[in-house]
């Protein structure tokens, strides 16, 4: 019970000490995205390129981008907190079934990534111990020998 009593304990410890580690990631991504020149608004006006001041206004206020900053950050977090990561306007649909259309093909291609350093992992480790040890000399210098492939 005891060791149990332990492992919850860190455990606790751990989710608590990374809450606000998350909490900086998201605040930071959103002023990162701040930072960069327009808004979305501009890039799907310049996109359409027929987009007139009055459209462009009710992009605007459709997406929330007319308000203050920090009470864009709020929606943000309180979007994010209950799990809804918004609306892609440019492939109309929202974006938790983006990333899950997406994520089959992701995940093939990390596992395939993951498998190949894996194998050449393990063949390095093969070379190095097939290797002969070297020998100590007086200068203390070592020299590894590999086997040759051919």
């Amino acid at each position: 019970m005891n060791r149990r009593r332990r492992i919850l304990y860190a455990l606790r410890r751990n989710i608590l000490a990374a809450i606000p580690t998350i909490l900086a990631i998201v605040v930071l991504n959103f002023f990162l995205l701040k930072l960069a020149p327009g808004d979305a608004v501009d890039v799907m006006a310049g996109e359409s390129g027929a987009a007139t001041e009055e459209t462009m206004r009710q992009m605007r206020e459709r997406f929330g981008l007319n308000l203050p900053v920090l009470a864009q950050l709020k929606t943000y977090v309180s979007q994010l907190a209950q799990g809804s990561l918004g609306f892609s306007p440019r492939y109309n649909m929202p974006v938790r079934d983006l990333i899950f259309q997406r994520l089959p093909g992701t995940l093939l291609l990390m596992i395939s990534a993951l498998s190949i350093a894996f194998s050449k992992r393990l063949r390095s480790r093969s070379t190095l111990r097939s290797a002969k040890p070297c020998s100590r000399s007086s200068s203390s210098s070592c020299t590894a020998t590999f086997p040759r492939s051919t």
